[in-house]
């Protein structure tokens, strides 16, 4: 090689060197040194140990971008109350989706909150809410499972009561002479002041999350806790979605502050309006009240089967009502008003569901 060629090879190298950091606008970078640097044009990245760089995700708060570049005046950063924990930037916060935050995946749900111990799709995420990579259910299977039961049926939730109370009253069922009172108040906790409406709505919300999560199409009687319905026309909501089951969500109330466990509500075998109901919300009144009291570790009181709930006479779908615990106990009303007892709650009512459909 004659001493120009040689020279014309370095210029050469030197030239692909110097282009190559100018074009990543960077400068003594250590691969095997993880944390924030700072390019030499004032922008900062974060590096990994093994040399590659964070995109698309918070580090310590901050938010880097598609491109790995820190996002100035975007910083996020973790929040909880007694229904769980999100993720905050400013006013945005992470809804129905994945997030990386500090190297983990999290999911968050519609109403925003982190999910917890279940499958999303095929990813599991644990009890600190990020994602475990490679986890599988004790049989070796991804995913839900029997909860797999999920695809291509709905099921209607009923929040049961309202702050506004339906007004009048209106037949007990199809072509009845008796009638009854539209809706009622509901209960109260004694301990916690929380309405029997809104714990409803929050575990419903919270059902619905669960339900929707093992491949089952949900749908809410309502969405407020404003809004007055009457139990005619929550049923309606059921029939008219043609629902696979229809779940009443309640909570009880006694004069004896001893009072305790958990109940299912379904109509007779001999219901003069739609008997022919009677055996399908039977084993599902059974089948989620078993699966609750053995989640939540509540007294099973059994399914009790009776003509006299409107909200169940009007139903042309499976039917179940359940009432979860007495908010007139003390430690009940307490326990179903925490947020991670909420999840057991939850989890026991779906699992009721799915055992329904197997």
């Amino acid at each position: 090689m004659t001493r120009k060629s040689f020279r014309l090879l370095i210029i050469t190298v030197l030239s692909i060197i110097f282009f190559a950091v100018i074009a990543f606008g960077c400068c003594n970078v250590n691969a095997a040194e993880e944390g924030w640097v700072k390019s030499s044009n004032g922008g900062w990245w974060y590096q990994y140990a093994d040399g590659t760089y964070a995109r698309s995700e918070y580090i310590d708060g901050y938010w880097l971008d598609a491109s790995g570049w820190y996002t100035s005046g975007w910083y996020g950063k973790w929040k909880s109350n007694s229904t769980g924990w999100w993720f905050e930037d400013g006013k945005w916060y992470p809804t129905n989706q994945w997030l990386k935050i500090d190297k983990k995946w999290y999911h968050f749900s519609s109403s925003g909150y982190m999910d917890t111990k279940k499958w999303i799709g095929s990813y599991y995420v644990g009890e600190d809410g990020a994602w475990i990579e490679g986890y599988k259910n004790a049989d070796g299977s991804v995913g839900n499972g029997s909860s797999g039961n999920g695809s291509g049926k709905t099921i209607v939730i009923d929040p049961g009561h309202s702050s506004v109370v339906a007004s009048g009253t209106e037949p007990l069922g199809p072509g009845s002479t008796e009638t009854k009172a539209k809706d009622s108040g509901g209960t109260r906790g004694t301990t916690t002041g929380i309405y029997e409406y809104q714990l409803t709505m929050t575990i419903s919300n919270k059902l619905k999350t669960e339900l929707e999560s093992r491949g089952y199409t949900v749908i809410l009687t309502r969405s407020d806790n404003n809004t007055p319905m009457s139990c005619k026309d929550r049923a309606e909501v059921a029939n008219n979605n043609n629902a696979d089951a229809y779940i009443r969500i309640h909570a009880d109330g006694s004069d004896s502050s001893s009072a305790a466990g958990a109940m299912t509500i379904c109509i007779t075998s001999s219901n003069p309006y739609i008997s022919s109901m009677h055996s399908s919300s039977k084993k599902l009144s059974q089948c989620v009240l078993d699966s609750y009291c053995s989640s939540t570790g509540y007294k099973n009181r059994g399914v009790w089967e009776t003509d006299t709930m409107s909200g169940n006479n009007w139903s042309k779908v499976p039917t179940t009502l359940i009432e979860m615990g007495f908010m007139t106990n003390s430690k009940e009303d307490t326990e179903m008003n925490d947020a991670t007892f909420q999840t057991k709650m939850v989890e026991g009512i779906a699992n009721g569901i799915d055992k329904y459909f197997e």
